[in-house]
């Protein structure tokens, strides 16, 4: 009876002492949303090439407790030139990042997991050539040293669901339009020269064309899998060995790179 007393005792100590941290960061957010979004805002502008807006940021505490989701509302992304082209590089309804709150006591990087949530990629190129895709390349930051071995990644999962993915290149007359109706890729940064996707796909092929005016490969196709694949650091290389799809109702079984 003593040692099962000091036992529950210790528990509801625990349990109050995480129901105090999570309150307290649900009053600070709270009270401090302005600056929050400002400093999200900003850096994530200083990790990417352009403008980036939040409409509004909230917090979730029990899709996944005892992880805490930080909700961001109507995120976009645009490039320098889309008051003329109107195409943002991305846009969504809701970006949830899943953050651990034993990291945030400890200080160490919280994000664990992305969850995107009825969004846009558009990756466009005018008949010039003109490109919004300079915004998939980070962003250098001269202060910060480069080093030699590839930085860690503390993401374990990203999460699309009813996401668009478009590359629309006017120049090559190329149309790919994909609905992700969900992708759930777990993550796992092995070590230093590899990083292996897990990935679960169900995706809507609406077009799939590299020349328009000769048609297209696929057109309202659906594309569905559970595969592994495999990314090189150092290569900035994909590679899959004998993953089974399925494509328009027929099996594949597939390996490259």
């Amino acid at each position: 009876k003593k040692y099962t007393k000091i036992f529950f005792r210790t528990f509801l100590i625990l349990v109050g002492i995480i129901l105090i941290a999570y309150l307290g960061v649900y009053f600070y957010v709270s009270r401090n949303k302005a600056s929050i979004i400002k400093q999200v805002t900003t850096e994530i502008g200083k990790k990417i090439n352009g403008q980036v807006s939040i409409g509004d940021i909230d917090l979730s505490f029990f899709s996944q407790f005892p992880k805490i989701s930080v909700v961001l509302n109507k995120v976009m992304i645009t490039d320098s030139m889309y008051v003329q082209h109107k195409h943002a590089f991305f846009q969504a309804d809701r970006v949830l990042a899943r953050v651990s709150i034993w990291k945030l006591i400890r200080q160490q990087a919280p994000l664990n997991g992305l969850r995107i949530v009825k969004g846009e990629f558009y990756l466009y190129t005018d008949s010039t050539g003109y490109t919004n895709m300079y915004l998939a390349r980070r962003k250098k930051d001269s202060a910060v040293v480069e080093t030699s071995s590839p930085e860690r990644n503390e993401l374990k999962s990203v999460v699309l669901n009813d996401v668009r993915l478009v590359l629309d290149d006017r120049s090559k007359q190329k149309m790919h339009h994909y609905f992700v109706n969900d992708l759930t890729m777990k993550l796992d940064d092995k070590d230093d020269e590899s990083f292996l996707f897990d990935a679960k796909a169900d995706i809507l092929i609406h077009s799939m064309a590299f020349n328009l005016p000769k048609g297209t490969f696929f057109e309202q196709a659906k594309f569905t899998g559970k595969f592994e694949v495999l990314f090189n650091k150092k290569t900035n290389q994909l590679q899959f060995d004998s993953i089974n799809i399925k494509l328009a109702g027929q099996p594949f079984n597939l390996s490259g790179k």
